[in-house]
């Protein structure tokens, strides 16, 4: 069976786009697009490196990424090899801020959190859920000051809900979302068809006179 058609079958034209994501932003960005999106919203690995989601959430979820800046490369991390007490307090305080990001994605309702740990103070901005319980924004921050200390400056952000269209996201609308599935379902079963042809014609040629 040629590739293409093996390719085809194994995808089961489920009609999704792969959505950029940052080296090193993986993980984050899979919760914040499942949390953003909603459960029920597939969100699975891209062969590029980035992220699949439905055709029919592609805006949303592309405007999410770009919102919380999970389209670009993490910052790299300072040298694991120090050599004095100033670079080896550095490395300590972004390997905290890092451990404090990715514990704020454990709690309910957060969809995203980047933490600056400063010499002198540090700042966290925590992302969340509009519609979250109440105390979500108020713990993540209380929890931000217990790990990097009291006088941690922390931002809670609402962004916008599952339920509906992220702002400024072209074609969310209903009717574009709909046009859209439809189209990349034809397109799909258009490949499909035109693929199945190519592999029996090309087993006909292969046949024995």
């Amino acid at each position: 069976m040629p590739a293409s058609v093996a390719w085809v079958l194994a995808t089961g034209c489920d009609a999704s786009v792969e959505l950029s994501v940052g080296a090193g932003r993986q993980a984050a960005a899979h919760h914040a697009l499942q949390t953003a999106l909603g459960p029920e919203v597939p969100v699975v690995p891209g062969p590029a490196g980035g992220l699949r989601v439905p055709v029919a959430h592609a805006d949303a979820g592309r405007a999410v990424l770009q919102a919380l800046g999970l389209d670009r490369r993490r910052p790299p991390e300072p040298p694991r090899l120090v050599l004095g007490p100033t670079e080896a307090a550095a490395y300590g305080r972004r390997r905290a801020g890092v451990a404090l990001e990715t514990a704020l994605l454990r709690r309910p309702g957060v969809i995203a959190a980047e933490a600056h740990a400063g010499t002198g103070a540090a700042a966290v901005t925590v992302w969340h859920l509009p519609d979250a319980a109440p105390g979500v924004a108020t713990g993540a921050c209380a929890f931000a000051r217990h790990m990097l200390g009291p006088e941690t400056l922390c931002e809670p952000r609402p962004l916008e809900s599952r339920s509906g269209p992220v702002p400024g996201a072209p074609g969310t609308t209903e009717d574009g979302r709909r046009e859209l599935t439809i189209w990349a379902s034809a397109a799909c079963l258009l490949l499909s068809a035109t693929l199945a042809g190519l592999a029996w014609r090309a087993r006909r040629s292969e046949r024995p006179a």
